[in-house]
């Protein structure tokens, strides 16, 4: 997909595989990105190849929808070993998929791509209980998707 001069391979696949999933019904509306203190002066660039990559995608005729909106979600970079921190800004990206975007629960997707533990942990917190599915890229590319429950009613009993 790109040089690697950049950690954006990964990224740039799950956002592939959920414009390319063959049970999608609607299309992808936006794309909402979170970015660390250290990558966040990249955001720019990132934008911009993601965003070429999807106009040749739907000029070659492989995306039949609208592109994607690609938005950041902080003015800042945040600090990805900070927990609460980032899922504030994870419950801010879903409140702004609900609101602006108009998405549902169930059509909201977290990707913790971003490879750090911490991340990885806030992330699927954000999803727990609430009909958001989590993603994760492993190394070999392959997405993963997780619906994250936890019954209440069990804990306990014994």
């Amino acid at each position: 997909l790109i040089d690697g001069r950049h950690g954006w391979q990964q990224c740039l696949r799950i956002v592939w595989h959920h414009i390319d999933a063959p049970n999608r019904t609607d299309a992808l509306k936006a794309v909402l990105i979170v970015t660390s203190d250290k990558s966040h002066a990249d955001f720019t660039e990132f934008r911009d190849l993601l965003l070429n990559r999807l106009n040749d995608a739907k000029q070659r005729g492989v995306i039949n929808g609208p592109i994607p909106k690609l938005e950041r979600v902080a003015s800042t970079g945040i600090d990805f070993e900070d927990y609460n921190i980032i899922v504030d800004t994870l419950n801010r990206a879903v409140d702004t998929a609900v609101d602006l975007h108009k998405a549902s629960h169930a059509q909201i997707c977290v990707d913790a791509t971003a490879g750090l533990k911490i991340f990885s942990i806030a992330a699927a917190m954000v999803t727990l209980n609430r009909k958001l599915i989590f993603s994760y890229v492993n190394q070999d590319g392959i997405p993963r998707y997780y619906d994250a429950k936890i019954d209440m009613g069990s804990l306990g009993e014994g």
